[in-house]
């Protein structure tokens, strides 16, 4: 946000007023202070509409609760124009999806939670969206292997066509208010998820398990990385699937695991038979 307040001058500067000690946070806040501009402290829970101009709106959605994670106290926001709806989940993940569905509709675009983290983009929440158009906002070669193969089966799932900015760069929307389009046609799938793995043979020198925490988590049996593991475990089922499962893009991230080998007590999924 720093880079983005030194190539642009904002006339009004909305955050969710949360601090940090981080230097990210420093370079932000220091961005902000040298606007010198209208800048609003929104609590999550508070709404907010702003008419852009007479066919533009802009408007945060109040979320309910109030969580540990800053990811979940995100402000979640949305653009209309005409005809047109774009919807913007910030960081938010699945509990402040749950916990907000019946403030969703269908939109045309949604920029994806989270950078299309496997924590965010649950099933119900894009049923009850229908975004025609998704975008995820990540790095290349990101170190959090955004977006996750979970998410996109699950974009795929409800038809979306999802495009990503580290394979086009920049992605400019234009809209007259009743149709749009993007200043990319490179969509994205699972094959360019961060952790997808088309590989079946099982990944000698370990049976670790590992979870979502990090992205190479240390077991009694080794180190597992998401990208090269061969299932994905449930730790609450105690079932184990190939990646590209559909029921492995169900696995609620507190639950997920990777295995190179299966180890005891996992039973396998009867619909992938991996």
């Amino acid at each position: 946000m720093a880079a983005v307040l030194r190539a642009y001058h904002a006339d009004k500067i909305i955050d969710n007023g949360r601090i940090a000690s981080t230097k990210t946070y420093n370079n932000y806040i220091n961005a902000v202070q040298d606007q010198n501009t209208d800048y609003t402290a929104l609590d999550h829970a508070q709404g907010m509409f702003v008419f852009i101009d007479k066919n533009v709106s802009y408007q945060t959605i109040a979320t309910t609760g109030t969580y540990e994670s800053p990811n979940n106290n995100s402000l979640v926001s949305m653009i209309t124009y005409g005809d047109l709806q774009a919807l913007f989940m910030g960081d938010a993940e699945q509990p402040v999806e749950a916990a907000n569905l019946s403030k969703f509709s269908p939109v045309e675009i949604l920029k994806a939670g989270h950078h299309g983290s496997s924590t965010s983009s649950s099933l119900d929440f894009l049923n009850k969206v229908k975004p025609e158009t998704v975008i995820v906002s990540a790095a290349t070669g990101n170190s959090y292997l955004h977006p996750h193969l979970a998410t996109m089966q699950r974009f795929a799932k409800v038809n979306s066509k999802a495009y990503g900015t580290f394979k086009s760069g920049s992605i400019v929307v234009t809209t007259n208010g009743s149709s749009y389009k993007l200043s990319t046609t490179t969509v994205i799938t699972k094959e360019d998820a961060g952790n997808y793995n088309p590989v079946s043979s099982t990944q000698p020198g370990s049976t670790g398990t590992s979870n979502t925490g990090s992205n190479n988590s240390t077991s009694s049996g080794g180190t597992v990385n998401p990208v090269k593991a061969t299932y994905i475990g449930n730790s609450n089922t105690k079932k184990y699937h190939l990646p590209t499962c559909r029921y492995a893009a169900e696995i609620s991230s507190k639950n997920i695991v990777y295995f190179y080998s299966v180890p005891a007590g996992y039973t396998p999924c009867k619909i992938c038979n991996p």
